[in-house]
Parts: C-alpha cells; structure tokens; sequence
C-alpha cells in the first residue's frame, strides 16, 4: 500500500547513500467468520529501497515494538503513536539519538 504513494519512476538513488529511512507499523487483521481470531501483521517499509523490507505476523496479544525488527545504529524510522514511549526507550538503550 505504501508504494501506490511513491511514484515508482522516483529516482530513490540518493537515498540508498543515506541513512536507512524506514517506516514501521502494524495492523490487525480480523477474520470473517471466526470473530475470535484476530492476527496482527508488524511491517517494516524502506523508503530507500522503495519496498517491504521485514515483517512478521503475530497474535493480537502481541503490542506493536521495534523488537520485531532488525534494525541498525543511524536508522531513521518513522512511526505512529502506537509504539510510544515504550519505544523511545528501547531506542536510547540500544544507543540510538531521540530527535523532536
């Protein structure tokens, strides 16, 4: 979904020399006919190489987080309020700088 938003003749090429630039959410996913079951899918979009870069599909017990990631010292992620505070500080721990 989150490439029907970027042009695919875009030239991405000065992106691949920067940081990594990632954008990371998730969603539940309910099922028609059994109520109950409820799957929450974690994504990991790249804007430098213009696709889905990691995923992982959990229960909906599952709460949103950066641990579900690899993720590098200098990535620059984008996210919605869903990770929160919880996030900034896995974040500091593994070294990496709060901005904003």
């Amino acid at each position: 979904m989150l490439s029907s938003f970027i042009s695919s003749k875009a030239d991405t090429s000065a992106l691949v020399k920067t940081k990594n630039v990632l954008l990371v959410d998730a969603s539940v996913v309910s099922h028609q006919e059994y109520q109950q079951k409820q799957q929450r899918i974690h994504l990991c979009y790249s804007l430098n190489h213009n696709r889905m870069q990691q995923g992982k599909v959990t229960d909906k017990h599952t709460a949103e987080s950066l641990e579900h990631f690899l993720l590098r010292k200098n990535d620059l992620i984008f996210s919605d309020a869903g990770l929160g505070k919880r996030t900034i500080r896995e974040l500091l721990r593994k070294g990496t700088k709060k901005t904003g």
